[in-house]
């Protein structure tokens, strides 16, 4: 492999090993009835996120944790991502960018497959809610 992969691999394993540093020291849990996943509260957050491979636990911003629809529509949001295997298809996007660094239409795959996760998140989250308040 040439020194290309290397790097990216690299930026991409500090970069994450230093947001997960920021996110140790910034971020306190709170207990959400019925969440599949750990919640956790980040003033480093700007919008809610998975982040994690394993068992990824759900961030949500501060604003989220005051709202109580906010907060419950966030989890069910992440809850949908981490269904889909989203936080796997980061890894294996990320593994492609590094391979094929110098290809454009890599990137350009690596951004539309992002796009396409995300609508597929939404739906099945819309999706999940009305099952939900039907009960």
């Amino acid at each position: 492999m040439g020194i290309g992969v290397w790097l990216i691999l690299g930026l991409f394993l500090l970069s994450n090993l230093r947001f997960r540093f920021i996110l140790r020291t910034d971020s306190r849990r709170i207990e959400v009835p019925d969440a599949r996943l750990p919640v956790y509260v980040t003033a480093t957050a700007q919008s809610p996120f998975l982040f994690g491979l394993l068992s990824p636990p759900v961030y949500i911003t501060r604003e989220a944790e005051r709202d109580q629809t906010m907060l419950l529509h966030s989890i069910e949001h992440e809850t949908s991502h981490f269904l889909q295997g989203d936080h796997i298809w980061i890894v294996l996007r990320g593994v492609c960018l590094a391979l094929h660094w110098y290809n454009p239409l890599v990137w350009w795959a690596a951004f539309i497959s992002r796009c396409g996760g995300e609508l597929a998140c939404d739906a099945l989250t819309i999706k999940r809610l009305r099952e939900s308040e039907q009960v």
